[in-house]
């Protein structure tokens, strides 16, 4: 009697997954046939119940319906093949970023993250460099941070200037949380002076996930912001740095030269508005390209100075202003003067004449003080910067010039380390 009830159960058991099975092939049957109807809010709902069911033959239909008229539907379609993660989904949901409608876009960004798949960074690059919709841009920092492909470094730091405060933020988590690479440094501890406090204190937080000493300083002036949620999270990324002074990340930690050695070095001190960089003009009588100074200033365990802000280029271009030896009559023009190299450069294949500029220190090229008609490419090989004197001898304006050319007297060169006493 025993057998039998057990038996029994048994068949009734398979009964009954045999019976749940054939319900979900008609559900899936009837929902993909939704798809297609006529009424809009049956077709959304018809493609966010098929990504619960999580069955594969609903893919095909599903990245179809991403070309339905309606947002809603593509907004569901699009919700359904992320959570599938089926790969077939990736190419079609990478075009959904070009979509018209804005939430449609936002989502495809979204679930690109998701994805984790390298394929979308450059269409994420795309978005989060040129959609109008701040959405859009905000949801693709966010993916890039979660995908961690080096590509989005400078892309996400180009981001902190961001007009919107949203993009600002979720760059700066990426930066830190995500992607935690020291060329993050400097452009984090700029927007430790952002205008707004959401991005502030998403910015501590970034450098306290950074853990590079060189942010302790920067960190201690942020615990005098006005803003109580930028003082609490300083304070927190502080206590994450501490013993890093002692261990610092050996690949970036660059020390400033003994003065016994480099007397003529000059600090931009924290307490003055400054960045507590070290610089300093060197002249060279006999002239020198920019290839052998960048050579020279990283021999230094320095780099050439890269200029992102007003107030830095003023003060860089103040060590040389009043010294007529780090600058050279142009022979062509008596009324104009070169002055000493900078740290940018044009990498080769950037569209000429104003694509593509960067610093040495790969920092953004967020700033920039080319004089009128500047850069232009003279002769189809200018791809460096220098100071130059349009119409006088001496001014703070950049000019693009050859990158072995050997005329020049001088150059800035920079150290962001301690100074050596």
């Amino acid at each position: 009697m025993r057998i039998k009830l057990i038996l029994a159960l048994i068949i009734l058991s398979m009964l009954c997954i045999s019976a749940l099975c054939q319900g979900q092939t008609r559900d899936v049957d009837s929902l993909i046939k939704d798809l297609k109807n006529e009424n809009s809010t049956i077709r959304a709902d018809a493609a966010s119940a098929l990504g619960d069911l999580k069955d594969s033959r609903g893919i095909e239909p599903l990245i179809e319906a991403l070309r339905d008229e309606s947002p809603e539907v593509r907004i569901a379609a699009e919700g359904s093949l992320g959570m599938s993660g089926d790969p077939r989904a990736l190419i079609p949901l990478i075009q959904m970023l070009s979509d018209e409608n804005g939430n449609v876009r936002v989502d495809a960004t979204s679930i690109l993250g998701s994805y984790n798949d390298t394929r979308a960074v450059d269409p994420l690059i795309d978005a989060l460099e040129y959609d109008e919709d701040y959405g859009v841009r905000a949801m693709a920092a966010v993916s890039l941070g979660v995908i961690r492909d080096p590509r989005a470094v400078e892309p996400l730091i180009q981001s902190l200037d961001d007009v919107s405060p949203t993009v600002r933020c979720n760059a700066a988590v990426s930066l830190g949380q995500f992607l935690k690479d020291p060329r993050a440094l400097n452009p984090l501890i700029q927007a430790l002076d952002d205008e707004n406090g959401d991005v502030r204190w998403r910015a501590a937080f970034a450098l306290g996930e950074l853990k590079d000493p060189r942010a302790i300083d920067p960190l201690k002036h942020a615990l005098q912001d006005e803003d109580a949620t930028v003082r609490d999270e300083a304070e927190t990324a502080l206590k994450k740095l501490e013993g890093q002074q002692t261990a610092p990340q050996p690949q970036t930690k660059v020390e400033a030269p003994s003065p016994t050695t480099h007397p003529n070095v000059v600090e931009w001190p924290i307490s003055a508005g400054g960045n507590g960089h070290y610089y300093e003009a060197v002249l060279v009588q006999g002239g020198i390209t920019w290839d052998d100074a960048n050579a020279t200033a990283k021999a230094e365990n320095g780099h050439l100075a890269s200029i992102t802000s007003e107030a830095e280029n003023e003060f860089v271009y103040n060590l040389v202003a009043g010294d007529d030896r780090y600058w050279l009559l142009d022979a062509n023009d008596r009324r104009s003067g070169h002055g000493p190299y900078l740290g940018g450069y044009q990498p080769e294949g950037s569209p000429e004449p104003a694509g593509g500029w960067t610093w040495v220190t790969g920092e953004p090229f967020s700033y920039a003080n080319w004089a009128a008609g500047q850069p232009d490419n003279w002769q189809g090989k200018e791809n460096t910067v220098e100071f130059f004197g349009p119409g006088t001898l001496k001014s703070p304006v950049w000019n693009d010039v050859q990158h072995d050319w050997s005329g020049q007297k001088g150059y800035i060169i920079e150290w962001e380390g301690s100074y050596n006493q």
